[in-house]
């Protein structure tokens, strides 16, 4: 199968790919929470920068031909333990997660030191396009 790399409008510009999509697949790069070009810049705080992630993230998958409803794996990496409630419920408002049922894909939620001390969140994901 043919590696397709994909670069979304719209979003800041990576050191590589925002994704590469192979056949139905589609597998991020870790996208973060930088305002697109020309501003290109780290959203101030972490409920910004989890925002702005999600729609970099929407726009990613979208060039890819795939939606958040799309995602079968995630893994997540926060600066802060104290992070984990507010970013899943900033999640939820963007995968439209049912209250109290269980998002149908799976994860991972780790908590680690980033090379930018100003940045507070990082989301990679593997989609299937299933049609």
């Amino acid at each position: 199968m043919r590696r397709e790399p994909i670069i979304a409008p719209d979003v800041y510009k990576p050191r590589a790919v925002h994704a590469l999509k192979i056949g139905d697949w589609v597998y991020t790069t870790g996208i973060v929470g930088y305002t697109p070009e020309p501003d290109h810049k780290l959203a101030p705080d972490f409920e910004s920068q989890c925002r702005q992630l999600f729609r970099n993230l929407e726009r990613v998958l979208a060039a890819a031909g795939a939606n958040l409803q799309h995602i079968v794996r995630n893994d997540n990496y926060l600066a802060k333990p104290e992070y984990m409630n507010k970013f899943f419920e900033i999640r939820s408002e963007f995968t439209k997660d049912p209250p109290g049922k269980p998002a149908q894909r799976v994860g991972f939620l780790g908590v680690v030191t980033f090379p930018n001390p100003n940045l507070l969140v990082e989301v990679e994901v593997i989609a299937l396009i299933d049609s």
